[in-house]
């Protein structure tokens, strides 16, 4: 397992990434690596001649993974709907999940309930309780 790590690591390091477009060898030394038996060091040294800034590609990446991440606040927040609201001694109803392993749950009841909102707390969660007389 360890004899092959450093391939994992070359292929994970050389792999472009979706939302900037650029691979992390890239943004880190300003360089693809060319293969796995090239030293590093030697290669840097070679492309320090070439004219490239490191903080341009990596504004650039930052730009695109923050529109990467717009879009798909974009696109969760669509399907995403709002809890409903509920007050104190409100009924309700609770969705019934039973996972009893040998229960047929074709048959069961699909809620339980009612229940009265005793309290109601923070993050759309409530404290629920029985009803009196049922």
């Amino acid at each position: 397992m360890d004899k092959c790590l450093y391939k994992v690591e070359f292929d994970i390091n050389n792999t472009i990434c979706r939302s900037t477009g650029k691979t992390p060898s890239m943004l880190l030394f300003g360089i693809n690596q060319r293969d796995l038996c090239v030293d590093l060091r030697s290669e840097l040294e070679a492309s320090h001649e070439d004219n490239f800034d490191l903080e341009v590609l990596r504004a650039e990446a930052q730009r695109k993974n923050l529109q990467v991440q717009t879009y798909n606040k974009q696109y969760y927040d669509k399907t995403r709907k709002t809890p409903r609201v509920y007050e104190q001694e409100d009924f309700v109803m609770v969705k019934n999940v039973d996972t009893t392993p040998g229960v047929n749950k074709k048959l069961l009841p699909k809620y339980r309930g009612p229940y009265a909102i005793k309290r109601v707390l923070d993050k759309d969660r409530y404290l629920i309780t029985d009803i009196d007389g049922i």
